[in-house]
């Protein structure tokens, strides 16, 4: 991200990691030049580092190359449903820290339920592909996604509210940190 797009953000009220995260998509969107794509990969950093905290975000992308909350949901889920060989449940608990079966229950059933990470994820799926991937501004208001179809964008104003999450403690950050 760089300083313009940080500049951009911070004019919608976006001055924060953890405001990022949790940002209506949507209004987003359509409020600034930027892709669905790519406010989705933001926002998916963004979410992991408030979830886990920059520091544990960072071992998620460095040690188990996950760069999101999206694949951090998909490791949780898989932890918690038992499908993960216990071997790889013993390493996998080793280098995140969590020292119980209690612990490691709580962290990825919390990571394995949000709500946000399922959002994002769901408006990631519907960005259209990258050859056809212009904001609507740049297309006179229609979006062409995969299959001919396209979707009017027009002057719409979208309403969307903030959640309010449980931050973590250092989940805060400032943008001009480099996110994950």
């Amino acid at each position: 991200m760089n300083d313009e797009e940080v500049d951009r953000l911070v004019e919608e009220g976006i001055d924060s990691v953890h405001a990022l995260a949790f940002y209506s998509t949507p209004k987003l969107f359509f409020n600034t030049p930027f892709s669905l794509h790519r406010i989705c990969d933001w926002q998916d950093q963004a979410l992991l580092i408030a979830l886990l905290g920059a520091s544990r975000g960072r071992i998620f992308r460095d040690q188990l190359m996950i760069r999101g909350a999206i694949d951090a949901q998909r490791v949780a889920l898989d932890v918690t449903s038992k499908n993960l060989p216990a071997t790889d449940r013993t390493d996998l608990l080793k280098v995140l820290g969590l020292s119980t079966e209690v612990q490691a229950q709580l962290a990825f059933r919390f990571l394995a339920d949000n709500e946000v990470a399922r959002r994002i994820a769901i408006y990631r799926k519907a960005a259209p592909t990258t050859s056809n991937a212009a904001h609507p501004s740049q297309t006179n208001g229609v979006l062409h996604e995969r299959g001919g179809a396209s979707v009017s964008h027009g002057s719409q104003r979208v309403r969307g509210s903030v959640p309010s999450p449980r931050p973590s403690p250092e989940g805060g950050g400032s943008l001009r940190a480099p996110l994950l």
